[in-house]
């Protein structure tokens, strides 16, 4: 049996009020997003991959909430829900249904060249530059990001070793060899309550949609859960699931 891998962290104090070991109720969707640039391994993909950026503008051309590419040159663009929205694919819908010159490797590249040089020039992933972005999300004020800084250094280890961008050019020009294939698509839950979540009646057929196009293998669906473990200490097991 294939073992899950797991992110173990620190407990942010925010959710120390949880008395009992069990699923935490996160408050933010993004933090989902936090978790996975300090760990890309928990992300259960078959090859390699590396996260590019956090889109912060739009939907009709810079979808979703993480893109990410993999050794091959496939392109992954990951819409983040929590367990009480029920529809992770909507977006994508219509995004698909044009062609999008962002989504081939010149205009990525040109994208992460820019946002990663800007994000060199922080300190730390932590740091919250005025008009100054950068690959990892910091939207309301970066307070997900803010609430996790226990992950700051895994991210910082992540972005600022010399693999990163190394891989990074270097599978986008795998993409650009192969023609830019056709993204896959990721709808990913946060678990909030005891219940597994579920797709709404409108997040079925938005899944339906997709799966006629671009087809089922670039359409994938996975759940992610924060548990706060049993014993001394406020500690975090996360990890993610079909």
């Amino acid at each position: 049996m294939r073992t899950i891998p797991t992110l173990k962290t620190d407990l942010p104090d925010y959710y120390g009020t949880q008395c009992l070991p069990g699923l935490v109720r996160i408050k933010a969707e993004e933090e989902a997003i936090i978790w996975l640039w300090a760990n890309p391994s928990i992300f259960p993909w078959e090859k390699p991959l590396v996260w590019l950026f956090s889109p912060v503008t739009g939907k009709t051309r810079w979808p979703g909430d993480l893109w990410g590419i993999d050794s091959c040159g496939d392109l992954i663009i990951l819409e983040n829900k929590r367990g009480n929205r029920k529809d992770p694919f909507e977006d994508f819908v219509l995004y698909e249904e044009e062609c999008h010159d962002e989504a081939k490797a010149k205009g990525l590249r040109e994208k992460w060249e820019r946002l990663y040089k800007s994000e060199m020039s922080r300190t730390t992933c932590l740091e919250v530059l005025k008009r100054k972005p950068g690959i990892v999300p910091r939207s309301s004020h970066a307070a997900p990001l803010n609430r996790w800084e226990h992950l700051a250094p895994l991210i910082d280890g992540q972005i600022r070793g010399d693999n990163y961008p190394r891989n990074v050019r270097s599978w986008l020009d795998e993409r650009e060899k192969r023609g830019n294939p056709p993204p896959h698509y990721v709808g990913l839950v946060v678990s909030i309550g005891n219940n597994s979540p579920e797709l709404s009646a409108l997040g079925l057929k938005s899944l339906a949609k997709l799966q006629r196009r671009p087809g089922r293998e670039q359409i994938h669906l996975f759940i992610v859960r924060c548990i706060k473990t049993p014993g001394l200490g406020a500690n975090a097991e996360i990890s993610l699931s079909q």
